[in-house]
Order: C-alpha cells, then sequence, then structure tokens
C-alpha cells in the first residue's frame, strides 16, 4: 500500500471535496473513493481538521434557495433530490424552512436591521444604567 504525503492545505481540500460529494447525496464511502482518499483517511481528517463548515449564505440567498427547492417540490420532486439538486443537505432546507418559513427577501432584510437596532438599544440602556449607578455611588459617598 503506498501512502501520501499530503500538506494540510491539501488535505483540507480533499476533505471539502468529500463532504461536498456527501451533501450531493454520495455515502462517505463513495465520497472518498471519488476522490482519491481511503475512508479510514477521510473519518481520520474529519477528526483531526473538524467537519468542514458549508458555505455561509446571506439570508436572501438563503430565502431564494429555499424558493427554488420550494418550486423544485411543486413540480414534482421530493424534497431530499430537490434539496440535493440546489446543493444543501436536507437538513439545511429543513432548517431554512423552520427559520424563514414563507418570508420575502424584503422582510428578511427588515428582520435583520430590526435585530441590529436592537441590539444597539440594549446596549445604549445598559450604558445608561451603568451610568447612573456611578453617579448614585458618587453621590452617596
Amino acid at each position: 500500500m503506498r501512502t501520501r504525503k499530503y500538506t494540510t492545505e491539501k488535505n483540507l481540500r480533499k476533505l471539502k471535496e468529500v463532504e461536498a460529494l456527501i451533501i450531493r447525496g454520495s455515502t462517505p464511502p463513495e465520497a472518498s473513493r471519488q476522490t482519491g482518499i481511503s475512508i479510514q483517511t477521510f473519518y481520520l481528517w474529519r477528526r483531526k481538521y473538524g467537519r468542514m463548515r458549508a458555505m455561509n449564505y446571506t439570508t436572501e440567498k438563503n430565502i431564494r434557495k429555499l424558493k427554488e427547492i420550494e418550486i423544485l417540490i411543486s413540480q414534482g420532486l421530493n424534497p431530499p433530490e430537490a434539496s440535493r439538486k440546489s446543493g444543501i443537505s436536507i437538513r439545511t432546507f429543513y432548517r431554512w424552512r423552520r427559520e424563514y418559513g414563507r418570508m420575502r427577501v424584503d422582510q428578511a432584510k427588515r428582520l435583520i436591521d430590526l435585530e441590529k437596532e436592537s441590539i444597539l438599544l440594549k446596549r445604549r440602556i445598559a450604558n445608561r444604567e451603568r451610568d447612573i449607578r456611578m453617579l448614585k455611588e458618587t453621590l452617596y459617598l
């Protein structure tokens, strides 16, 4: 058996390839064989480097992907096939469906803006409360 020496960069690239194939519906043994590494090496690298994070989509892209999948489902595909065709896992599809529901892109943008504003307001309130506490302490000393 010939051993290959990979750099960490190559390991991560190969691991990412295998993970992408798994998301598209291949089993781990099939995916590792297709990329030229053994299943043991795949699991070793997965333990060593952790699972590869999926692509981070913006909220707008998530909603667009969700709508794309729902169109495929309405055309007769079942949810696992439709999500695989769109390049995301079925778990991601159901998570996005639960999270965004029937939300439109403009509604999602508004939600994000409101969440940011809420964080800012909470910080302001915390700062004011801190100032009030400091003033009370200086007055009573």
